[in-house]
């Protein structure tokens, strides 16, 4: 499949996409909102990778959406029906990520605004670098959030905070996103890469099924209550028991040497 605004790398069991178009600060328009739909889509159905890295390359994560597009789609009286488009899009790339038995981690190096919110904030983990910065946007295009960016703010910084953010279009830094509840790490900026690209390999060289089924429980359990929580917790523990890895893991902590997971 070829690309032309996202970067597409496998290696092994870790896939990377990197939004590649610096220069106009790796805008959400139409191509990109098709290209990391499709690519997500062919990585869901990929069963050697466990694990996938969302970057960028230039100063910024994304700056939001494409502005000269919606230029061009209000002059032709068409700009409802790409929003429309591109929201739907959107939603479902997100959905995707949420959903697959994947363990997405987002890289943030620069800025983050609009629906780069969306695609940093709703990965499984986020991380950004010290000199990262993030920007609701939003309200400065006199419209709502998207992409399920609000939904994030809101439910691990509260209201009053979210209010403030999404209202005043001033930008928080990384460390005041971390305290927020928003971001899993801030690291360095020297060693980002490095240290993603280790978490990744870390990942991906765990008990597949085992984080697998750790996500999901996570994820679902937003939705319920907490006896029925503690009955998937339940149930996840009982699958994990008839793994390879479970075995292994057992086994290499007695004989005090690091496991050897499928």
């Amino acid at each position: 499949m070829d690309f032309n605004v996202i970067k597409f790398n496998k290696k092994g069991r870790i896939a990377e996409i990197t939004l590649n178009n610096p220069y106009a600060y790796n805008p959400y328009g139409k191509e990109l909102a098709l290209e990391l739909y499709n690519v997500m889509k062919q990585i869901k159905w990929d069963r050697e990778i466990r694990v996938v890295i969302i970057k960028s390359t230039g100063k910024a994560f994304s700056a939001g959406g494409d502005i000269k597009q919606f230029k061009q789609a209000v002059d032709k009286g068409k700009f409802t029906e790409l929003v429309e488009d591109l929201i739907l899009y959107l939603n479902a790339t997100v959905l995707l990520m949420k959903k697959m038995d994947k363990i997405i981690i987002s890289f943030v190096d620069g800025i983050c605004a609009g629906v780069g919110l969306s695609l940093a904030l709703n990965t499984d983990i986020s991380i950004a670098t010290e000199r990262s910065s993030f920007i609701g946007a939003y309200n400065g295009l006199a419209t709502t959030p998207d992409g399920g960016s609000s939904y994030v703010v809101l439910k691990n910084a509260g209201l009053p905070r979210t209010l403030w953010f999404f209202l005043s279009n001033e930008p928080i830094s990384a460390k005041e996103a971390n305290m927020w509840g928003i971001l899993s790490k801030v690291v360095d900026s020297e060693i980002g890469e490095k240290y993603v690209n280790d978490l990744a390999e870390k990942i991906a060289n765990g008990p597949y099924k085992a984080n697998v089924l750790t996500k999901q429980l996570f994820v679902q359990g937003e939705k319920v209550s907490f006896e029925e929580y503690i009955e998937m917790e339940k149930e996840g523990i009982i699958q994990s028991t008839t793994t390879n890895d479970m075995k292994e893991a057992v086994n290499s902590f007695i004989e005090k040497r690091k496991p050897n997971f499928e």
